[in-house]
């Protein structure tokens, strides 16, 4: 859907474990200068370390993504402070269609999810 590309480290692997963590180009040779900053830790927030398992090249200025990292999901599920249940719309979500499909048919089946899995669906 989307092609920010992986100079290092595999994509599909790249956010497996929970404390990984993928750099922009920018970022990576802020922190680490000149050194490969393959498999070194970096402490978010001084609370967690993340150990960097890819390098991307940075964002193109034509872009409405504006960040310096990404992190895996799993590691933000843990944070209990987070509401990722589906009243939560803190987190944007896109949707690829298949080719030549209907967007009013694909709006139509989306547009009751939410008020069907909200925890305030039975209240």
């Amino acid at each position: 859907m989307f092609s920010f590309q992986l100079l290092r480290g595999n994509p599909t692997t790249a956010l497996n474990d929970m404390h990984s963590i993928i750099l922009t180009e920018k970022t990576a040779k802020s922190i680490f200068g000149n050194e490969d900053p393959m498999g070194k830790t970096v402490l978010l927030d001084n609370k967690d370390n993340f150990t960097v398992s890819g390098v991307m090249k940075d964002l193109p200025n034509n872009t409405v993504f504006n960040y310096e990292f990404l992190l895996p999901w799993s590691y933000i599920k843990l944070d209990k402070k987070q509401d990722l249940g589906w009243n939560d719309n803190s987190t944007r979500t896109y949707v690829m269609l298949k080719q030549n499909a209907s967007i009013a048919s694909a709006n139509a089946k989306i547009k009751g999810l939410k008020q069907k899995y909200s925890d305030e669906a039975g209240k």
